[in-house]
């Protein structure tokens, strides 16, 4: 299923993160040495879905460079696990949650966030 969210559906690459390993964001933090760091308004739009959702995320410098970067990875972690029942990859057995935007359970649940946060207040009666 697409993303439908205003924020994500006309981004390419987030839809292409859905269906393609190569694709997920990744953070280079050590000890774990996933990936690089990614870069660009894809990575923009994940920063302003979670300061939408999340109370005062810490992007530090990353959302200014729209870099996925061990900041963003951890407030990614942070949103992952404050869910119910927590996001977790089940096919690689995970018992707590990782860094990475690629679990399909992540981005549609962001994406179920972020539309909830747009939509416009009831009309007044």
């Amino acid at each position: 299923m697409p993303l439908t969210s205003e924020l994500f559906k006309d981004n390419l690459q987030l839809q292409d993160t859905l269906v393609n390993d190569s694709a997920h964001l990744v953070a280079n933090e050590p000890p774990f040495r996933r990936g690089v760091n990614d870069q660009g308004a894809h990575v923009a739009l994940i920063h302003r879905a979670l300061r939408e959702v999340m109370s005062n995320p810490s992007f530090g410098l990353e959302e200014a460079t729209e870099t996925y970067g061990p900041k963003t990875a951890e407030v990614v972690r942070q949103f992952k696990a404050k869910q119910n029942p927590p996001i977790l990859n089940k096919a690689l057995n995970q018992s707590v949650p990782d860094n990475i935007v690629a679990n399909k359970r992540f981005l549609h649940s962001i994406n179920r966030w972020e539309r909830r946060c747009r939509r416009p207040p009831p009309p007044r009666q």
